[in-house]
């Protein structure tokens, strides 16, 4: 389909914006569990230990916990991306 969309000029190569939601994952809080070996550096900046490094869902390893807002509870989700043309409003591409 995406190759169709080139072949009517119906994608430019410079209108595109990115959508991004929260998918919420098919889990509950209680499988959120601490990792067997966690590792020794973390994915913060300047390599600080963060929770997603030492804990992980048991029933689905691709779901972490996030929140849509600052003062929001924290819900076990997985991310959902969507690069747009704007003019079109065609989906170039996804991703997770």
């Amino acid at each position: 389909m995406l190759a169709q969309a080139r072949e009517q000029d119906w994608l430019s190569d410079g209108h595109f914006t990115v959508d991004g939601t929260l998918l919420e994952a098919w889990a509950s809080k209680q499988s959120y569990q601490p990792k067997a070996e966690p590792p020794t550096k973390g994915t913060g900046s300047r390599g600080e230990i963060l929770l997603r490094d030492t804990y992980a869902c048991q029933t689905d390893p691709d779901a972490r916990l996030y929140r849509k807002s600052a003062g929001g509870g924290f819900q076990l989700c997985q991310r959902g991306h969507a690069l747009m043309e704007k003019r079109s409003g065609l989906p170039a591409t996804n991703s997770a």
